[in-house]
């Protein structure tokens, strides 16, 4: 899968990834899955303004979204919060 190869050592600064997660975006702005990787590949680009807004509708999106299990939304709220929290300091 396209992701699993731009994330074995080809995409060190995260570029590409965040690129995919806009695309993926587009199609589906009401997932927790792609909100929360947004906000993550954005802070990892320091779009730090931007990764905020993602962390807060990925938070706000984990109890609908039907297509995540109960063990990943959360793990991945657990870890929103967490990276949320430390943007805030």
């Amino acid at each position: 899968d396209y992701r699993s190869w731009l994330s074995w050592k080809k995409d060190e600064d995260y570029t590409y990834r965040l690129r995919l997660y806009e695309l993926a975006y587009d199609s589906y702005p009401d997932s927790a899955r792609i909100n929360y990787y947004m906000a993550y590949y954005s802070m990892k680009n320091e779009l730090n303004d931007q990764a905020k807004r993602f962390y807060r509708q990925a938070l706000s999106l984990f109890e609908s979204d039907e297509n995540m299990g109960t063990n990943e939304k959360s793990r991945l709220r657990s870890y929103a919060i967490d990276e949320l929290n430390s943007l805030m300091n």
